[in-house]
């Protein structure tokens, strides 16, 4: 494997020497940066270990563009340093390492210079918060990336970015606007002939076409996407593409052809090493040979996926495994088993929540770190006493937000205080990029009944089985938490009225199709559901959301329950 000769320490070199070492490290980096990300980020960090000691004495964890006091070609060195460091970490996964990486190398590019540059820095912002689940962030970036892109003539660049906002909108269960970014991007990766980008996009288109029902075109565009990444030997695209098709099949109710991609997808991805996806794939041949009533081989399935999803730290995967078993293991009348899977299920989805909750917050504190930083540098060059009382009303903001995040210890749901801290941020990124959001208020039709009939632990299992349910429905952008009692609540980001009626709609059904064991009784739940939506409102608080999704509520229970009501201003 070639790699430049090593750092030495023989003091700081000179600009030209400098530049020129760097710049070896950083064309190495690119050239290993889709092969082999883990070295690329190697070589990126021993860049800006040079360029650290050089511009800040060392102080590396201190790098600060603002103070990099080089020339205007060095801290664009600096800046693609940051940027393939950023590139790798996004492969890598490493997402709290990705995102400051990014934000710091916008700060070293010149506007109207560098253009191209701050676009890939933008874009890969955008896929940094996508996979952190900060949506409106997500979509900022992206939309101002894709516009210096369009303004470039840059085709790469351009689809890159429009297949990015396709699947921030697939993740939004939006996917009709999807299906105009991918089809764009389609277009414009095949003038440019990335075959690499075009199969990643013909997969997006997959998953896109089968959420609307469009099977037959969802089936040519996922097949073309294997057939790409086979031709290009990018084996990890290959199995996320089969998978794609195995999914797709499942759907359709063909689950032969369902049965032959998904094993295709545990073995390649068995090959390249990606456990991940082979727990994924093993979990959904067990699910299929549940749905043909092979019970056996559905444990069997689901017993190798769940062992690799725990080898693996997929505990996501482990999570479904658990409830896939506790249902497979209830069919087959094993109630023990079923109950024990179920309690597996329950206490690491609770855990799950807790460490995604961490994760937004996470994000958040990163944004707020790198951000007061750069004013910190600001205030130091500029002495404005205005641009510092900006700086401490940040600070008293990010303390404000790293509050430990508290959950109902009955069903596991963010608990009213936690919720309503989340939504007021929410409410007011809506209101700030002008985007839709609907909140969403719940009732348990006839709990006191329950309570009363059956006993208060019956009535709590209702509780958790809902919420449980619920979840199983919602988008993990979405916000769900119980509000008190047997009362629920929902924050719907990018959602308007009528999409907040189809997804409240699904979770009234989902309850409604169901019912609850009372010892030798059946007993059916259903739910009362209030919808207020903010869209065309840029004021609306969430107080006032809140107001409007409970008088829909009431409506709800006074047109005799089990049903959607949405709140319409008169």
């Amino acid at each position: 494997m070639y790699q430049p000769s090593p750092i030495t320490r023989t003091g700081p070199l000179s600009q030209e020497a400098l530049a020129q070492k760097v710049d070896a490290y950083l064309r190495t980096a690119e050239l290993f940066s889709g092969s082999d990300p883990q070295h690329a980020l190697s070589l990126a960090r021993q860049a800006l270990t040079m360029l650290g000691e050089n511009a800040v004495k060392g102080k590396l964890a201190d790098l600060n563009p603002a103070e990099y006091s080089g020339s205007v070609e060095g801290r664009r060195t600096l800046g693609r340093a940051l940027l393939l460091e950023g590139r790798a970490s996004i492969q890598l996964e490493a997402y709290d390492q990705a995102i400051p990486a990014f934000l710091k190398a916008l700060e070293c590019f010149v506007p109207g210079d560098d253009d191209a540059l701050i676009a890939t820095a933008l874009n890969g912002l955008g896929g940094g918060y996508l996979v952190m689940g900060a949506y409106p962030e997500a979509l900022q970036h992206l939309l101002h990336a894709l516009t210096i892109y369009n303004n470039l003539g840059d085709q790469t660049g351009e689809a890159a970015t429009r297949s990015n906002v396709g699947r921030l909108y697939l993740l939004l269960d939006d996917a009709p606007k999807a299906l105009t970014h991918l089809e764009q991007a389609l277009d414009l990766a095949r003038v440019t002939t990335n075959r690499r980008l075009e199969a990643e996009i013909h997969d997006n288109l997959c998953n896109a076409l089968r959420m609307t029902g469009q099977d037959k075109p969802a089936g040519a565009h996922g097949l073309r996407s294997v057939e790409m990444y086979q031709e290009i030997e990018y084996h990890a695209g290959e199995a996320e593409a089969l998978s794609s098709v195995g999914d797709l099949y499942l759907e359709m109710g063909d689950y032969t052809q369902a049965l032959n991609f998904l094993q295709l997808t545990a073995e390649v991805s068995q090959k390249i090493g990606r456990r991940q996806e082979v727990a994924r794939a093993l979990r959904r041949i067990g699910t299929l040979h549940a749905r043909e009533g092979r019970m056996e081989m559905a444990l069997t399935y689901l017993q190798r996926g769940f062992e690799a999803a725990e080898e693996s730290g997929a505990k996501r995967e482990v999570v479904r495994c658990h409830a896939e078993l506790s249902e497979v293991y209830k069919q087959m009348g094993d109630s023990q088993a079923a109950l024990e899977h179920f309690e597996q299920f329950y206490r690491n989805e609770r855990l799950l929540f807790d460490e995604e909750s961490d994760r937004r917050l996470k994000t958040i504190e990163i944004v707020h770190q790198v951000e007061n930083a750069r004013k910190d540098a600001e205030i130091y060059q500029l002495r404005n006493v205005e641009l510092q009382r900006e700086v401490d009303e940040r600070k008293q903001a990010q303390t404000a937000l790293e509050r430990l995040a508290t959950i109902d210890t009955l069903t596991g749901l963010a608990n009213r205080r936690y919720f309503l801290e989340l939504a007021e941020r929410a409410v007011y990124q809506a209101r700030r990029y002008n985007r839709p959001l609907s909140v969403v208020m719940i009732d348990v039709d006839n709990f006191k009944h329950i309570n009363d009939t059956f006993g208060h632990a019956a009535g709590d299992q209702v509780l958790t089985n809902i919420a449980r349910r619920m979840q199983g429905v919602l988008r993990r952008s979405d916000i769900l938490g119980r509000y008190g009692g047997d009362e629920f609540v929902v924050l719907l980001p990018e959602t308007g009225q009528e999409g907040a009626r189809r997804m409240t709609e699904r979770l009234r059904a989902a309850v409604a199709q169901t019912v609850e064991k009372m010892g030798e009784m059946d007993m059916p739940v259903s739910l009362s559901v209030g919808v207020s939506s903010s869209f065309g409102m840029t004021n609306i608080s969430l107080e006032v959301l809140l107001q409007r999704a409970d008088k829909a509520l009431y409506t709800s229970k006074q047109g005799g329950r089990n049903r959607v009501t949405a709140f319409e201003v008169e």
